[in-house]
């Protein structure tokens, strides 16, 4: 599981600026952004989807700021979980991307569906 986390993904602290995300948003290549506070705790992810609404309503994003502008993660996954009860989550949860946390909440990244079944196609090539 660990070799499938993405730890590309951008990530913002809860009490940043609006500016600091503008830049982020800015400079990103990826749809998503994930929110820490001080531990370095996911507390929440920004996707570009959600906020394309409000971006061009400066006033009210800084007023909203970070923390009104994220969505909390309705599923996460642990860095030991197996990839059937990953994929489980997948499927319940109907999203292709989870957060990834460590045995202490700490936030490690992103791993996508996608991402499992292309490993095991590649499995499946290696053994047919």
């Amino acid at each position: 599981t660990l070799d499938l986390i993405d730890r590309d993904v951008q990530t913002i602290q809860i009490d940043a600026s609006f500016d600091t995300l503008s830049e982020l948003i800015r400079t990103g290549k990826r749809n998503r952004i994930a929110v820490l506070d001080e531990r370095n705790f996911l507390v929440g992810i920004i996707t570009l989807d959600a906020l394309r609404p409000l971006l061009f309503d400066r006033a009210n994003c800084e007023r909203l700021g970070i923390a009104g502008l994220m969505q909390k993660p309705s599923e996460w996954v642990h860095e030991f979980d197996d990839i059937v009860s990953i994929m489980r989550k997948f499927d319940e949860s109907g999203l292709w991307n989870l957060p990834i946390v460590n045995s202490a909440g700490v936030y490690m990244g992103f791993i996508s569906k996608n991402n499992i079944l292309n490993s095991y196609r590649q499995l499946l090539k290696v053994y047919s």
